[in-house]
C-alpha cells in the first residue's frame, strides 16, 4: 500500500474542495452545473474539526447509474478522503485479490483519484448555481 500516495490525494482534494467550496464550514448545501447536468453536495454532519459531505450527480443519460460518494473532511489535519462510494461503506486501503466482493487491490486509492479528478473537472468547467443571478464560473473567478 502506497501511503504516501494516499495521503497526497487526499491532501489535494481538500485544497480542490476549499476551491470548490470557500464556505464548506458554514454552509450546508450547494449545487453546480457541469456539461449538460448538475452536481450536488450536501453536508451530512459537520463539527468543528470535520464536515462529512455527500457528492452526488443524477444520471445523464438512461442505462447510466447516478453517482454517489461521501467524503469525510478533516479541518485540522487538510485532508480529505471517500468514505463511501455508490452506497457501499467500510472501503479499506487494501485488498487481497481476488475477492468476493470484486474490488481492486488499491480500491480506496482508486476512489480518492476518482474524487480528485470529479473535483478538477469541476472546478475547470462547473458553475456555482447557488447564486442565482450571477453564477460563478470558477475558471473565469480564478482569472480576475
Amino acid at each position: 500500500m502506497d501511503l504516501s500516495g494516499l495521503l497526497a490525494d487526499c491532501e489535494a482534494n481538500y485544497a480542490r474542495l476549499c476551491r470548490l467550496l470557500p464556505n464548506i464550514k458554514n454552509e450546508w448545501h450547494w449545487q453546480f452545473g457541469v456539461a449538460k447536468g448538475e452536481m450536488r453536495v450536501k453536508a451530512l454532519d459537520q463539527a468543528p474539526y470535520t464536515t462529512t459531505i455527500e457528492l452526488s450527480q443524477p444520471s445523464q443519460a438512461a442505462g447510466l447509474p447516478s453517482q454517489s460518494m461521501q467524503v469525510r473532511v478533516c479541518h485540522d489535519a487538510r485532508v480529505a478522503e471517500v468514505i463511501a462510494y455508490q452506497g457501499q461503506r467500510r472501503i479499506r486501503p487494501k485488498y487481497d485479490y481476488p475477492n468476493a466482493e470484486m474490488r481492486h487491490r488499491d480500491e480506496q486509492r482508486q476512489l480518492n483519484q476518482f474524487l480528485g479528478e470529479w473535483l478538477s473537472y469541476c472546478l475547470e468547467n462547473g458553475r456555482n448555481l447557488n447564486y442565482s443571478k450571477d453564477c460563478v464560473n470558477f475558471k473565469q473567478s480564478e482569472q480576475v
